[in-house]
């Protein structure tokens, strides 16, 4: 049984724990040191048991904390692409790398890496396995494509992002430059995008559902669950659905 739990998810900081008996990981470490060890100890854990941290890409809300839990753990090995400037990653002793659509053997844990098209140099998602358990990573993503819907097909649990509401955005306070790269090819997911991609990945073995990397000027939870509600088909409806937040944590899932 994996625990899983987003300690935190949105434009000013990204960290994901999921963990086993065996093995506990963070996936990205964009909030500070500090808050990343609070979080934590909020849904029983300690920063010091954490194994290894598994990193999406270099984008500051990413990796924001990462120096500092570096020197706090040094010996904590932090899994990176290998096309990401090493330069970026200086400061880590632990520091090892993965060609994207690799697997990773890692304790009781497999880690599979699938491309995803968003404007760094080779981001990437992740679906962590125990057992029966599968549990996707996809946020950052400009737009649906086969890697995605295919890393995601027959999964346990996912983190999706649903970004941005089109009309908001189009219509919010954002410098145009802005507005495009969020709606590009290589920037955020709509709501739309996201539940257009929960239809085609819907299985019987999708159970959580976890509603990731929301604008807080560009969406709203509101605007979200109406678009669900209106859109899905009443067997996707009776999927557990849960909202990632950016200051606090979010449900904790057994899966």
């Amino acid at each position: 049984m994996l625990k899983v739990c987003a300690l935190g998810s949105g434009s000013k900081g990204n960290s994901i724990f999921i963990g086993s008996d065996q093995c506990k990981i963070l996936i990205d470490v964009g909030l500070s040191a500090k808050q990343i060890s609070l979080r934590l100890q909020d849904i029983g854990e300690d920063i010091n048991a954490i194994n290894a941290i598994f990193i999406t890409h270099e984008h500051s809300d990413h990796i924001g904390g990462l120096k500092v839990l570096s020197k706090k753990l040094p010996s904590i090995p932090i899994f990176v692409s290998k096309n990401i400037d090493s330069d970026t990653f200086s400061y880590s002793k632990s520091l090892e790398t993965f060609t994207s659509g690799d697997s990773i053997l890692f304790r009781n844990f497999k880690i599979s890496t699938f491309q995803i098209p968003h404007d760094t140099v080779d981001p990437v998602g992740f679906v962590v396995q125990s057992g029966s358990s599968k549990v996707a990573v996809a946020t950052d993503i400009g737009k649906p494509t086969y890697n995605v819907k295919n890393a995601l097909f027959e999964c346990s649990t996912i983190f999706l992002e649903f970004n941005h509401d089109e009309t908001l955005l189009l219509t919010g306070s954002y410098p145009w430059e802005l507005k495009e790269r969020i709606k590009g090819n290589y920037g955020h997911l709509s709501n739309r995008e996201a539940i257009e991609i929960l239809k085609e990945i819907e299985s019987d073995n999708l159970k959580n559902i976890f509603i990731s990397h929301i604008s807080e000027e560009n969406n709203s939870y509101k605007k979200i669950k109406s678009d669900i509600l209106s859109t899905f088909p009443n067997k996707l409806k009776s999927k557990l659905f849960y909202f990632t937040f950016q200051r606090k944590i979010s449900k904790v899932v057994n899966d």
